[in-house]
């Protein structure tokens, strides 16, 4: 499956994604860039 940002992040342009039993943290900023944290 394929999601875009946007989908992800929705209107408040943050997302918690969980993989393997890591979190990790997408935003996208006001200058639309992403950042993709642990």
């Amino acid at each position: 499956m394929r999601w875009s940002a946007e989908e992800l992040c929705g209107a408040a342009g943050e997302a918690v994604i969980t993989l393997d039993g890591d979190d990790y943290r997408l935003r996208i900023t006001s200058r639309r860039r992403l950042i993709l944290t642990k």
